[in-house]
């Protein structure tokens, strides 16, 4: 059975997406999901929150309600959920924010929703990234909006 690793920017597990991406990878991956916020109550997030002119990230908690964080305050708490994951075997890891990233550190595959694909199918050498976009009957109109005409039911050959 392939491991899977579901990072959000937010606390896992997340209900409202999981379940879907599961059913279209199928019965032979075993999904493990890993927030960058786990463990953390309120008031040991809101330091975390956008100063300056920093990104706002919008995320959920796992009791459903949304908190605004910085985006370069994230970077290192998700590159260190990617390293957890890794270190519990994942084969790949997929991180569940549309927002785009400067390179995050990764040993093995790591898939991004907003990178495109190559023209040949594969991901660039360098990255080891692949674009990920899934339809589903929450995501749609939701997560894809205008572009939901690019995203397309993803499940690689390799798996």
């Amino acid at each position: 059975m392939t491991k899977v690793g579901l990072i959000t920017v937010g606390q896992a597990p997340r209900s409202d997406v999981v379940p879907d991406m599961a059913a279209i990878l199928g019965g032979d991956v075993l999904i493990v999901e890993a927030g960058a916020l786990d463990g953390l109550t309120r008031e040991q997030i809101a330091p975390l929150a956008p100063e300056g002119d920093d990104e706002i990230l919008v995320t959920r908690l796992a009791d459903g309600s949304s908190v605004f964080v910085g985006k370069t305050r994230m970077i290192p708490r998700i590159e260190a959920k990617i390293a957890a994951l890794e270190d519990q075997g994942v084969a790949l890891n997929v991180l569940l924010c549309t927002g785009e990233f400067p390179k995050l550190a990764a040993r093995r595959p790591f898939l991004e929703p907003h990178q495109r694909p190559s023209r040949a199918g594969a991901p660039p050498a360098s990255t080891r990234t692949w674009p990920l976009c899934l339809r589903t009957k929450r995501t749609t109109r939701r997560r894809c909006g205008a572009r939901r005409t690019r995203c397309a039911r993803v499940r690689p050959a390799w798996w």
